[in-house]
């Protein structure tokens, strides 16, 4: 009885992706498109869609190395704009362009629970990036999700206060996480 599944893709920068010394985004890495060619063929065999989760708050968070992996620590892809174009044109373009009409993806989450990662709405100065900030990369992915797919856009909020963020920014539809301690 399942039909859609959440599929974490980027997530926190460990994986996916290949970037330069500096952090600059440099294309998919050497495995990407593999698994991702698996997992849609596994979701059209079994009749399921997707929603890619494109990446988590985390991938703003502090950066460590685990087992030799930098995790998290990839802010500036977001806060700056030489590194958050070389994103958008070197990672998220071609990978939308190359999955852009695949019957198994139902819709790109943008970013997962941006408030966490956003000034003002619960990220805390070191870690997270100013609102506006935030905003205009959503908006600026949102496009081309439009531009490069037949797929909806979407961003999965923690809590219905973050709704301010991602208003008007051309999502399809909206998501807001329950959580029952809140």
């Amino acid at each position: 009885g399942l039909g859609t599944v959440r599929w974490f893709l980027l997530c926190d920068g460990r994986a996916g992706i290949r970037f330069s010394r500096a952090g600059t985004p440099l294309g998919p890495d050497g495995r990407l498109y593999a698994d991702m060619d698996a997992a849609l063929g596994a979701a059209e065999e079994h009749g399921i869609q997707v929603i890619f989760v494109l990446l988590d708050f985390l991938w703003l968070a502090q950066g460590a190395r685990v087992n030799g992996v930098q995790v998290r620590g990839r802010g500036a892809t977001i806060a700056g704009a030489y590194k958050q174009r070389a994103l958008r044109r070197r990672v998220l373009r071609p990978l939308l362009r190359r999955y852009g009409r695949s019957p198994a993806i139902l819709a790109w989450d943008i970013i997962n629970e941006p408030e966490w990662a956003t000034r003002g709405l619960g990220g805390s100065r070191g870690v997270a990036v100013p609102f506006l900030t935030m905003r205009r990369f959503i908006r600026r992915a949102v496009r081309l999700v439009h531009r490069h797919t037949g797929h909806l856009a979407t961003v999965g909020l923690a809590n219905a206060a973050g709704l301010p963020l991602v208003r008007f920014t051309g999502l399809d539809f909206y998501q807001v996480h329950w959580y029952d301690r809140w």
